[in-house]
């Protein structure tokens, strides 16, 4: 009897010990603690984050960042609110890179550069903000009305202090990027003069005023650039193009009359492309490319997909087939199909973290 009294004791004391070092890591890693375990798979708990209005979301190192009507959220890699600041918006502009968060409403003035919930710089434009982007080292450039031409953008630095300063006279601007070394930016802007070329695509060295044009095709309209260090890809809607800094072209994928349904370009040089392969939604098609332009993998998803992201080795989709955690050799790692509901998906840390967000719910996946 007094053998069995001493195992029970030791029993529980493991079970205390247990559930303290859960108790601690959920504390200091701000991750959920998992007890559900699914087929390839698990979650955490859900957020109470009111999800229901208009928002968009981005990643940053340490999260993701909500914006909107309910104002400027910050959601850790542990799928725990983690800041808020007050800046609530009907139109809402934002851009995230490595630390930095810039966030404006467009048609607005006012605009707000923060890191980890701190506000770095709150600023008011002299005159409405079309859009605005931000780099890892908290450079940022605002396009914004000027009367007498089609848009002016200025270059900031984290300070908040004028580096450079352009006009478009006769070109409504669609896409705008810095680099990461803070020395070049690239606009893409619609042509109204030249009728031979829909869109053009121009990259500034922002010691110098002349910029030089890159050829990205005569129909195709580019309305998303992205630096990878000094490397500029640039997304359109028939083709995308791949160029070194000095404009050299590396690389151009033709859709060959596919529909580019979502794209994303943060793992490591790792692009990843969702295309729609005809037949109303009926058949998509997941692909990844690395930086000569060389595929690395494929995978084939029933239906429609309402977004993607990358992390690391893997990719996330979801859509009308669910979610799918595929690697960049085009194999599924993991995969639900009880309607998880989710319109933005987003890998986040170095742990198999997917968080979702719905226009009802925000939680954490575990794969």
């Amino acid at each position: 009897m007094k053998r069995n009294k001493v195992k029970k004791i030791l029993h529980i004391g493991v079970f205390v010990v247990l559930l303290a070092f859960l108790f601690g890591w959920y504390l200091l890693d701000g991750r959920p603690v998992v007890l559900g375990i699914f087929q390839n798979g698990a979650y955490g708990t859900q957020l109470e984050l009111d999800t229901s209005f208009e928002y968009i979301a981005q990643k940053y190192n340490g999260g993701v960042a909500v914006f909107g009507k309910e104002g400027l959220t910050g959601i850790t890699n542990g799928g725990r609110i983690g800041w808020k600041i007050d800046f609530a918006v009907t139109d809402p502009i934002l851009s995230c890179n490595g630390r930095y968060v810039l966030a404006a409403e467009r048609g607005g003035k006012r605009l707000v550069l923060s890191v980890g919930g701190k506000v770095q710089q709150d600023m008011e434009m002299d005159s409405k903000i079309i859009s605005a982007t931000v780099n890892s080292k908290g450079v940022f450039a605002v396009v914004t009305e000027e009367r007498g031409y089609k848009g002016r953008v200025k270059v900031y630095n984290a300070k908040g202090k004028e580096l450079y300063a352009w006009h478009s006279a006769e070109q409504n601007i669609l896409g705008i990027a810095l680099s990461e070394d803070s020395k070049q930016m690239a606009i893409s802007v619609v042509n109204m003069t030249d009728l031979s070329r829909l869109c053009t695509v121009m990259q500034f060295n922002l010691d110098e005023t002349t910029p030089r044009t890159l050829t990205v095709g005569d129909e195709n309209l580019v309305a998303n650039l992205i630096y990878n260090g000094k490397d500029l890809l640039a997304v359109g809607d028939e083709a995308l193009y791949y160029f070194k800094n000095n404009g050299t072209e590396k690389f151009r994928l033709d859709y060959a009359g596919r529909e580019l349904q979502k794209f994303s370009f943060y793992s490591g040089g790792v692009l990843c492309t969702a295309f729609n392969n005809g037949g109303d939604g009926v058949a998509s098609q997941v692909e990844f490319y690395d930086t000569t332009g060389k595929l690395k993998g494929s995978c084939a998803v029933n239906g429609e997909i309402s977004d993607l992201d990358t992390f690391g080795k893997y990719a996330v989709v979801t859509g009308r087939q669910g979610l799918m955690v595929i690697g960049h050799n085009g194999k599924i790692k993991a995969e639900r199909y009880d309607g998880i509901g989710a319109e933005k998906v987003f890998l986040c840390g170095s742990r198999n973290r997917v968080f979702l967000l719905g226009s009802l719910n925000a939680g954490m996946y575990i794969f």
